[in-house]
């Protein structure tokens, strides 16, 4: 986040700031998910979350990218990506009970894991090959694609579950 902010002309020390508001937003989203599973359960909270996760990063392509904006990202994504952690885990247990609980936990932080180990380097490759180091656009829409994704299957298996949009699943 810092070198994305410094890139489009924002100081060190407010990218920091920027980077506080990431974090800050992330422990405001993990009490807003208890919340909003216990409101309308888990899984349509994920699909919520993720979706708010895909619009916080589309801002990234928002002409005049500035430090407000980064602002607003930080806030929006951190709190959906902090949400998006324990309704994970909930969405998981609710689906497969508790006697599952220990391995669906696992599965969900393995595939976390797999993502993070699988995108980082395509993501400084995509910086280096087509933002010739400094441009990060590439990296934008790869991530805007990935929650994208991510919210699709999330509302397929929300469907899956029940079509009836009222039951709180």
């Amino acid at each position: 986040m810092t070198s994305i902010s410094v890139s489009v002309g924002v100081d060190v020390s407010n990218a920091a700031i920027i980077l506080g508001a990431i974090n800050g937003a992330s422990a405001v989203g993990q009490f807003m998910a208890g919340y909003a599973a216990d409101l309308i359960g888990p899984i349509n909270s994920l699909v919520i979350f993720t979706f708010t996760a895909t619009l916080s990063n589309a801002l990234l392509f928002a002409p005049g990218l500035d430090f407000k904006i980064l602002i607003i990202y930080a806030c929006l994504c951190g709190m959906s990506i902090g949400a998006s952690d324990p309704l994970a885990v909930i969405a998981g247990v609710s689906q497969f009970g508790r006697g599952r609980a220990a391995s669906t936990t696992g599965l969900v932080y393995g595939s976390v894991g797999m993502l993070v180990t699988i995108t980082a380097p395509n993501a400084r490759i995509m910086v280096e090959r087509f933002g010739k180091g400094t441009k990060f656009g590439s990296v934008y829409f790869f991530v805007v694609a990935l929650f994208a994704g991510s919210t699709l299957l999330l509302a397929l298996l929300r469907l899956k579950i029940s079509r009836n949009l009222a039951v709180k699943t």
